[in-house]
């Protein structure tokens, strides 16, 4: 997120959670009215999108903020599956010698919470280019994660999806 953009989602976007800008992923919602012009067409993870240049954006600053929370249990990142969850990153080991290793804080010296030889795990959220804060990506919960969840490194990660 660059120059006018960051102007333009502080200007117009209440309740803007404190780290959006810093980790720039997630998302945020705000209502409004959009006038847009040159609306194209196209299909991403099973679904339509809309590519169209921005005329004008008045946010609805009387109505209620969006609840986002059936959103807020699960990761970020790019399409899975049947696109379902748009915000899911996977990630797979690239050594699979080496199991993955739950910290308790994005440090190596960390204490292991647990170590799993699994296939997949997902993204809660970005630390930092090094760490991820992670769960097991696991198709039977709601959420598509389940424990063990903690710090990960990623320097033996690849992204799935």
């Amino acid at each position: 997120i660059k120059g006018s953009k960051v102007a333009f989602i502080q200007k117009n976007f209440k309740n803007i959670p404190s780290d959006f800008l810093q980790r720039k992923e997630w998302y945020i919602t705000q209502q409004g009215d959009l006038t847009v012009a040159s609306v194209k067409e196209g299909m991403l993870c099973n679904g339509y999108t809309y590519d169209a240049k921005v005329i004008a954006f008045k946010p609805d600053t009387i109505s209620s903020p969006v609840d986002t929370a059936a959103y807020e249990n699960t990761a970020a990142g790019g399409c899975n599956g049947d696109g379902r969850y748009p915000y899911i990153t996977e990630y797979i080991r690239k050594n699979k010698s080496i199991p993955i290793e739950f910290k308790s804080s994005p440090n190596t010296q960390a204490k292991t919470i647990e170590k799993k030889d699994i296939g997949t795990i997902v993204k809660i959220r970005k630390i930092d280019k090094n760490w991820i804060y992670a769960g097991v990506s696991d198709n039977e919960s709601p959420t598509l994660i389940s424990p063990p969840y903690g710090y990960v490194n990623t320097k033996n990660l690849e992204i799935l999806n």
